[in-house]
């Protein structure tokens, strides 16, 4: 109903003093966002001013709906554990009793959210405010997100492609799926159990818990639904390791896609597609992880159950010889990658036709290894084959783009034409930031890639300016032990070698080359390249003693790594210091 705005205004005024005075306002209140930020003293207390507004606004429109309608309240708190934009009516539905409650609610929630015919939408900063706020409709807001959470759970795979927009809440609501069947599938077996000893199951619980927690994995009582409950979490555990993948939380990925293809392969035997989806997943991880050869081993098990169970020409069988290819390349055969490519090509030219994003990405796919194979001509054609049909198909700003941009400058730049090399070089970097934000992995790929540029054309302090953003970008995402750190090290030793600052350059390369015997698992042609580098560099350098020094510690490590009689390790012996 309508207020008058005088009523209104002193209505907001004294709830703007109650919420003040209780100290509910988590992001002004020591815990949150706005404190941490180092902001000018004006700019910070006008933040915090906006915030405490839009706080007290949102905080009376929720009253109101609770007075008049706790059902579209209820609602409104799915959507905030939800992406914000573009949220399926579809999936509101099932949680509501049907379309017409549903289209109720929606009208109830009108101030606060938007709606077409098929999605709703709401402002981050009203899913914010809910959530300093707590629960609305209760005092126990813990529980309640856990009800949320699990009724969110087990509708959620039908919706994976929405979730996946928001990978942290999607983290959550897969976490919670999780643990819901687990313990509703222990409980099962404990009232079963329990029965035949005539105890309690709370009784055995107790005592396996206490006592022998062990026994909780033999508590498994088959039937029809623990059978149809086993490929649920089998599901749930391929989607949450892929949304760990998008946090770049590998290892935590790659043990919960192992889980799904333990439990896919008891559930359907070992020749399924959901084994071979699984081993696909698990190669995409390891490869993410550096470690090419375990995932080749995954990758190729992925194709040949796909090709036996889908017939040579299907679009996850053309995936998979990508996927190949790529990870060949990466372990130095690049011959062998670029025909797993080109059959890739081939097939997605048959199903697709040439106008199609999916043949596009094969043509930039086939592009890298002609360049790589030092065909950069060849390569160029391909490359910018690919950015025509992704810019006509994609339109400009799209992540497909700003790869192509990257890959055509890659390429002129091989081809010394620099400063075209560098127009395209900064197209990829503006746009990724503008798609991804500024702490993200390609974006440090971005400022690597223009830092490369410029040393070409001379200028190598601003070159040096680039390639220690990248450096510092992907120590921040990556951690200290990641293969792309260890090529940060290398680029910005090249930089400063190039400034003729060759103490400086030489920790940069030793840094290189240890963290790339740590995270390489066997001989790699970047372990070559470093090495050489660094020999190079060692004759530049005038004081005798860091020479020897740095000759003995190269020696013990190349033979640690590669053993004594390695072509690595005689180079280090031969270092003349």
């Amino acid at each position: 109903k309508q207020v008058p705005v005088k009523e209104y205004l002193s209505k907001f005024e004294e709830n703007r003093k109650e919420i003040l005075n209780q100290g509910r306002l988590k992001k002004i209140s020591g815990t949150g966002e706005l404190t941490s930020q180092e902001l000018p003293e004006g700019k910070a207390k006008k933040l915090k001013e906006e915030w405490i507004d839009l706080y007290t606004s949102i905080f009376l429109n929720l009253e109101v709906i609770r007075e008049r309608s706790p059902g579209a309240l209820g609602l409104l708190l799915y959507c905030v554990y939800l992406p914000h934009q573009n949220i399926p009516k579809k999936l509101l539905e099932r949680l509501t009793t049907d379309s017409n409650e549903l289209s109720t609610q929606l009208a109830e929630l009108q101030t606060l959210i938007s709606s077409d015919q098929e999605t709703v939408s709401l402002h981050e900063a009203i899913q914010e405010v809910i959530l300093d706020i707590g629960d609305p409709l209760s005092s126990n807001c813990e529980q309640d997100q856990e009800v949320i959470l699990s009724n969110l759970g087990k509708i959620i795979l039908d919706f994976k492609p929405f979730i996946a927009q928001n990978p942290l809440k999607a983290k959550m609501i897969y976490q919670c799926a999780i643990e819901d069947i687990k313990q509703t599938g222990l409980t099962v077996a404990l009232n079963y159990i329990g029965k035949s000893l005539g105890v309690s199951a709370q009784y055995l619980s107790s005592w396996i818990y206490a006592d022998n927690p062990s026994s909780i994995a033999v508590l498994a009582a088959p039937n029809s639904t623990e059978s149809t409950k086993q490929k649920r979490l089998a599901d749930l555990h391929l989607a949450l390791g892929s949304v760990l993948d998008d946090l770049l939380e590998w290892n935590a990925a790659l043990e919960s896609k192992k889980e799904a293809l333990n439990l896919f392969r008891d559930f359907h035997g070992k020749e399924h597609l959901s084994v071979a989806e699984s081993q696909n997943s698990i190669g995409e991880t390891l490869h993410a992880l550096g470690q090419y050869q375990e995932a080749l081993k995954h990758q190729r098990e992925a194709l040949r159950l796909r090709r036996v169970l889908l017939g040579e020409n299907h679009p996850d069988v053309a995936t998979s010889y990508t996927n190949i290819g790529t990870t060949l390349g990466d372990l130095d055969q690049h011959k062998e990658g670029l025909k797993h490519k080109q059959e890739a090509l081939k097939i997605r030219l048959e199903l697709f036709g040439e106008k199609h994003h999916i043949v596009a990405e094969s043509y930039n796919n086939v592009g890298y290894s002609l360049g790589e194979l030092s065909n950069h001509n060849e390569a160029l054609k391909y490359k910018n084959k690919a950015l025509e049909l992704r810019i006509e198909l994609l339109g400009e700003n799209h992540p497909d783009v700003a790869e192509s941009y990257n890959n055509v400058g890659h390429t002129l730049r091989d081809l010394e034409d620099y400063e075209k090399g560098l127009e395209y070089s900064r197209k990829a970097l503006n746009l990724w930031i503008k798609l991804f934000g500024e702490k993200h992995p390609l974006v440090a790929t971005g400022f690597n890639n223009v830092g490369a540029v410029l040393g070409n054309l001379g200028k190598h302090e601003e070159d040096l300016e680039y390639s220690i953003k990248a450096q510092k970008l992907r120590e921040e995402i990556y951690g200290e032990r990641h293969l792309a750190v260890a090529q940060s090290y290398n680029n910005v030793g090249v930089t400063l070698g190039n400034l003729g600052r060759h103490e400086e350059a030489l920790l940069q390369y030793f840094k290189a080359f240890t963290l790339s015997c740590q995270c390489l698992e066997n001989f790699h042609s970047f372990h070559g390249l470093v090495l050489e580098k660094l020999v190079t560099c060692l004759g530049r350098i005038l004081s005798i003693e860091l020479k020897e020094k740095t000759k003995q510690e190269l020696i013990a490590i190349c033979t640690g790594k590669f053993g004594s009689n390695h072509e690595l390790t005689l180079k280090a012996k031969s270092i003349e210091t």
